[in-house]
């Protein structure tokens, strides 16, 4: 009992704690850059003339982390959009605005495929710098006669967790505006990425006659979108780069230890506590 009593004093004072402070996608630095599209090959997920759906859970043949979560499966959304860990939604018309949540997008909106398109993924290059790329070909906005074409891709990198859109080939006939989630043949779609709430977006904005995609702006609300035109639209190659921030630890600043009982209540022999009081390493856990 005497061993036990003593045991019952001891408290840990120190604690030794290895946190690390996340930032946010908001915090994600963004980047664009005049690049080179290279086409992969993979495995297609959606035939042609495809329009809605989302894929299974696929597997990213390493580690990504997003938003400093690691994942290992992501579904593609036939929307122009990927989802991390969970099945894609199979709706997006109304771009990130709609409730899509933990996804990247590359143009998420209403889009469809024609009898030469197709969404395919693939994995390229050795580790530790692969990449995982998800890409759309020869795609159109629904309800458009198949009158533009746009080519873009969704990259992953490995090890620094960068994340890239890359546009190929494209051409536009229709003056695509704002997405009013009214599933219009011109609702533009939206570019970036979303973390685990709406709140928390990292999202780029082009509006025709004040900027073009190679001068995009930050995307202050959830519904920014990034319009096109016949005379703006993405470069062959235009490529859009988001980069997390490095973790940063905490810093340990104090602490105040509390003894909660402080002996009392606790009946013992006058001997025994005068032993105790007359060692202080009888406060030392043993």
């Amino acid at each position: 009992m005497k061993n036990l009593f003593r045991n019952s004093l001891c408290l840990i004072t120190i604690l030794i704690l290895s946190f690390q402070s996340f930032a946010q996608i908001s915090l994600y630095t963004f980047s664009s850059s005049a690049g080179s599209y290279v086409p992969i090959s993979g495995t297609d997920l959606f035939g042609s003339n495809w329009d809605d759906g989302s894929s299974n859970l696929i597997t990213i043949p390493f580690t990504f982390n997003y938003d400093y979560i690691p994942y290992n499966t992501l579904s593609v959304g036939a929307n122009g959009f990927i989802t991390l860990g969970s099945v894609a939604s199979t709706s997006g018309y109304c771009g990130f605005a709609g409730g899509i949540t933990n996804s990247i997008a590359a143009y998420c909106t209403d889009l469809v495929g024609g009898p030469a398109s197709s969404v395919q993924y693939s994995t390229r290059g050795n580790a530790p710098n692969r990449q995982f790329v998800v890409q759309w070909t020869d795609c159109d906005h629904w309800n458009n006669s198949f009158q533009n074409h746009w080519t873009f891709q969704i990259i992953l990198n490995e090890t620094s967790d960068e994340i890239q859109v890359v546009w190929g080939t494209s051409t536009d006939a229709t003056i695509m505006g704002a997405n009013n989630c009214l599933d219009m043949a011109d609702e533009s779609g939206s570019t970036g990425l979303v973390g685990s709430t709406g709140a928390d977006f990292n999202l780029r904005s082009v509006t025709n006659g004040i900027n073009t995609w190679a001068t995009s702006a930050t995307g202050t609300l959830l519904s920014d979108v990034c319009n096109m035109s016949p005379a703006n639209f993405p470069a062959n190659g235009l490529t859009y780069t988001w980069t997390p921030l490095p973790p940063t630890p905490m810093v340990f600043v104090s602490s105040t230890t509390t003894f909660v009982n402080n002996m009392q209540g606790v009946a013992i022999r006058s001997e025994e506590h005068t032993s105790e009081l007359q060692s202080p390493c009888n406060l030392v856990c043993r």
